[in-house]
């Protein structure tokens, strides 16, 4: 797996009232885990998908 180095990525949010935030998460390779496509699942509730995956303790640090 190549290394990543450091990646950050910033989410703008909206709450309740029009109040904007932005939230910062910091990934790092050493927080990458990987995984294969037989490990995924997909879900489908209200028109919005989610994607669990399931951590793999042979690759994870």
């Amino acid at each position: 797996m190549k290394p990543l180095g450091e990646l950050v990525i910033n989410t703008n949010i909206e709450i309740e009232g029009g109040m904007k935030r932005t939230m910062s998460t910091r990934v790092s390779d050493r927080d990458v885990v990987r995984i294969s496509a037989e490990e995924l699942e997909e879900e489908t509730c209200n028109d919005s998908v989610t994607i669990e995956s399931i951590k793999d303790e042979g690759y994870a640090p």
